[in-house]
């Protein structure tokens, strides 16, 4: 019967396996990090959802001005 509150033990001493074991039984996960762990990063591209606005087209907002005199002027 368990207490509500009281923790109960674990007996560690049945749980103890060295490297060699482990590697030996063939069940250490960490051997096959190869498989799914690849270093290369991906490069990814940027997402683009419209056609690229060119500095002298018009601006995409309506107003009629040229991009580069609109949305397109930097700070």
């Amino acid at each position: 019967q368990i207490r509500e509150g009281q923790e109960q033990k674990t007996d560690m001493s049945r749980m103890r396996a060295n490297k060699e074991e482990i590697d030996a039984r063939g069940d250490d996960y960490g051997a096959n990090e190869n498989d799914y762990y690849d270093p290369t990063p991906v490069k990814q591209e940027p997402v683009r959802v419209g056609p690229k606005v060119g500095r002298n087209d018009p601006c995409p907002c309506g107003s009629g001005k040229k991009f580069k005199n609109c949305h397109g002027r930097e700070n």
